[in-house]
């Protein structure tokens, strides 16, 4: 099991200004249909593998009480017969999120670590060819990586089409190295 301890306190703050654009990016590449806003929370609820896609995503404060806030949410993901997921960032509101949570008997299952790397580092360009791809295309190779079932693999083909219109100038990279996809991300 995760414990929470273990993550660096410099990776729990939310003073880093790319760390909040990657964070922003990601919600925003592939918005699911089965989403909606609640007090300040994003409920997204997608049949999909990503938890991004179907847990609550923690972005405002908001005006209900916290308890009755993650009753609604319990209730809400019951319905949906999905398991109650919350995503906690260093940008999750309130502050302290994590820890009412835990008091309320949920329990860290994984760590999740947003990572950036110029592309101009060591290695690149040449153990490395970076190509763009289709949205089709991404998804696919996404659900390689994961090793996701057809299905899921179908939703984020939804989620990346329906995202499509609104993510002006997004590109979906794939980064291959011998020949062979040994990584894929998007913008």
């Amino acid at each position: 099991m995760f414990d929470p301890a273990l993550v660096p306190p410099e990776l729990r703050t939310a003073d880093d200004a790319l760390a909040a654009r990657v964070e922003e990016a990601g919600l925003n590449a592939a918005q699911p249909p089965e989403q909606l806003l609640y007090d300040g929370w994003l409920l997204r609820h997608s049949p999909g593998k990503a938890r991004r896609a179907r847990s609550v995503s923690a972005i405002a404060d908001g005006r209900l009480p916290l308890q009755e806030k993650i009753d609604h949410c319990r209730d809400f993901y019951a319905q949906a017969g999905l398991p109650c997921l919350f995503r906690i960032t260093p940008f999750s509101r309130p502050a302290g999120l994590d820890e009412v949570l835990a008091q309320r008997g949920f329990v860290a299952e994984d760590e999740t670590r947003v990572m950036t790397l110029p592309l101009v580092s060591a290695g690149w360009p040449s153990m490395h060819e970076a190509r763009e791809i289709g949205i089709e295309e991404f998804a696919q190779q996404v659900g390689a990586l994961r090793g996701s079932p057809t299905q899921q693999i179908a939703a984020h083909v939804v989620r990346l089409k329906a995202s499509a219109p609104l993510m002006k100038g997004a590109r979906r990279l794939a980064l291959v190295e011998s020949g062979c996809i040994v990584a894929v991300g998007s913008r």
